[in-house]
């Protein structure tokens, strides 16, 4: 049985250039992105046009 293990990933200076890359040094099989704080209630209310 495997037993998986997460960890953050650096993503300033963009996700494709930095988080990726990185990612790929980890050799990560998966990756999860956040396009918003995952803790936070409150969300825009956006613009419906």
């Amino acid at each position: 049985m495997r037993n998986p293990v997460g960890g953050h990933v650096p993503v300033a200076g963009g996700l494709a250039k930095v988080g990726l890359s990185y990612a790929r040094e980890l050799a990560a099989e998966t990756v999860q992105v956040f396009v918003a704080n995952p803790r936070g209630w409150a969300t825009p209310a956006g613009n419906p046009a």
